[in-house]
């Protein structure tokens, strides 16, 4: 009697036990292109001022906030993925994913956009696609003679009143325009300031603010990217003194990426698998050069809008947040 109660439920343990499979399904999903834009009304602006790209949209809708302009609607969120030492990051919107390790500034598109049969289908648990962008690597030195400084507006001190600094972008691939040996210098700040350099302001509560500005300038073949710190030749606050002077240059190399998503852990994993079209990665680099296109641009003037946003009475945020950052090669993370 016992051998018939067993017996059947040994014959259906393999029927009734999950096998599992996988399909593959040939399918498709929009992922960004940057065109021609040849009134610079979208990515490809020429925005001359900081008022003006201050002054630029943030597109809020269900799926979050996007800009042309990053570094205004994410600017915290930024410096916090560059100070992390996680191997993965959020996505900066409300989709959820994250990337598991560097993102090379491409698989936005992945929870925005997709075939809604397939790619949004429960059972699918994984998909892969490509897309072509730029991998950015960063080289740094300490250039002792770096003519990238912060000086303050004036002498004038009042007890607990603000006071107003300016950051002096002079790097090495600076258009100098006008540019005169007998201005002043860093110990002294006069107005007019020379023409070609970008100025930018910043502000502190004492005399020994300790400031940090990140400069960057994209012309005359390179990408440059610098620190300053207030103090280091004042030799009034020594908290940034170790990262001043710091210059970085960016290059920018167009290769193709295997894109990889986990629908279920909800991970994006981006894998550089080879050479690329620059063409299909900016349109603009065939006029400007190659890694010099206004992608670059506007990926370097970011770097510097987080100075100019997140300035600060007491401390450094961009300070703080970047010795964290250290050795600097990390800042790829930031393109």
């Amino acid at each position: 009697m016992l051998a018939i109660i067993v017996a059947p439920a040994a014959l259906w343990a393999g029927a009734i036990t999950p096998i599992l499979t996988t399909t593959k399904v040939p399918s498709s999903i929009l992922v960004p292109k940057y065109t021609p834009d040849e009134q610079g009304l979208y990515w490809n602006r020429t925005d001359s001022s900081f008022e003006q790209i201050g002054s630029s949209s943030t597109n809020s809708t269900n799926f979050g906030d996007f800009s042309y302009f990053p570094v205004y609607p994410f600017g915290g969120r930024i410096m916090d993925t560059a100070a992390s030492s996680a191997s993965a990051h959020s996505k900066y919107d409300n989709t959820r994913f994250s990337f598991s390790g560097r993102s090379f500034g491409v698989g936005s598109s992945v929870g925005l956009t997709g075939d809604v049969q397939n790619i949004s289908n429960a059972s699918m648990v994984a998909y892969t696609y490509y897309e072509a962008g730029y991998r950015s690597k960063v080289s740094c030195t300490i250039n002792t003679t770096s003519a990238f400084y912060i000086a303050p507006l004036n002498d004038t001190r009042y007890f607990y009143v603000p006071i107003d600094y300016w950051a002096i972008v002079n790097m090495p691939n600076s258009d100098l325009k006008g540019y005169s040996a007998s201005w002043p210098g860093p110990n002294k700040l006069d107005v007019p300031f020379p023409v070609g350099i970008p100025t930018y302001a910043l502000i502190g509560f004492v005399t020994e603010s300790p400031l940090m500005a990140l400069g960057a300038v994209s012309g005359n073949g390179k990408n440059m990217l610098g620190i300053a710190s207030y103090g280091s030749i004042l030799d009034t606050y020594p908290k940034y003194n170790f990262m001043n002077q710091t210059q970085c240059e960016v290059t920018f190399t167009p290769r193709t990426f295997q894109v990889n998503v986990n629908t279920t852990d909800l991970l994006i994993q981006v894998d550089d698998i080879g050479e690329a079209d620059e063409l299909l990665v900016d349109p603009t680099t065939a006029a400007l050069g190659s890694g010099m296109g206004r992608i670059a641009q506007r990926s370097l003037i970011q770097i510097m809008l987080l100075s100019l946003i997140n300035t600060s009475l007491y401390t450094s945020v961009v300070g703080d947040g970047t010795q964290n950052s250290f050795p600097l090669h990390r800042l790829s993370w930031l393109f």
